[in-house]
């Protein structure tokens, strides 16, 4: 695998891996905002609750977002990785 050049981040509230899978570690920008959405790429979603029940710090995640998959929810800051097989 490499990411030569294919790294992004920013704060946003949805990124979506496009042509290759990425891993993506982001952190909310406010407190109570650890609940987000992943879309498939076929359109199936699940939630991921990242919330550690101290109401008063950012909350954390990490996850691999398939190609075509996307990750939405509270306002976060995050830096995602494309894996790209060579």
């Amino acid at each position: 695998l490499s990411a030569s050049g294919i790294c992004s981040n920013g704060t946003t509230t949805s990124f979506t891996a496009s042509t290759y899978p990425h891993f993506i570690s982001g952190a909310t920008t406010s407190s109570g905002g650890g609940t987000f959405t992943v879309t498939e790429a076929d359109g199936s979603t699940h939630t991921l609750n990242m919330r550690d029940g101290d109401s008063g710090t950012t909350d954390t995640f990490a996850t691999l977002l398939p190609a075509g998959a996307s990750i939405s929810g509270n306002q976060f800051q995050y830096l995602a990785v494309a894996l790209i097989p060579g």
